[in-house]
């Protein structure tokens, strides 16, 4: 029996932090679960950075990516890009934290808001028959 929990402690799992690769939108999407998640959340009572912090960060960018969208000016895009970088620097801080408090626990990572990385699929031998 003691087999078989080693396999489970073997996929420790994080929270995955990869906010630059998002689109815009899905940036803005995955702050607003994340901080809703984690709002009065007992599992997680000293969020770090403090969800204000970054709910600040968040309404800053959504104000100029509705700013950039509606007149699109070449200066409404940069100010709306230059915003985008400290919100993903506080959201990988708060990745870590989250990841520091559920120590791989599955179900506490998920109570965060922030969506699992995905444990790497194991590989395989291809079969006789593929080409």
């Amino acid at each position: 029996m003691g087999g078989h929990n080693t396999k489970i402690m073997a996929t420790k799992m994080k929270a995955l932090i990869g906010f630059g690769k998002m689109k815009d939108d899905e940036l803005v999407i995955s702050c607003n679960t994340i901080i809703g998640a984690m709002t009065g959340n007992a599992k997680y009572p000293a969020p770090t950075p403090a969800l204000t912090d970054i709910q600040t960060l968040l309404d800053d960018f959504t104000a100029k990516l509705a700013i950039a969208r509606k007149r699109g000016s070449p200066e409404d895009t940069a100010l709306k890009d230059e915003s985008r970088s400290p919100l993903i620097v506080v959201m990988q801080q708060l990745g870590y934290y989250v990841n520091s408090v559920a120590q791989g626990h599955l179900s506490t990572l998920l109570s965060s808001g922030f969506p699992p990385i995905a444990p790497p699929l194991p590989i395989r031998c291809p079969s006789k028959w593929t080409m």
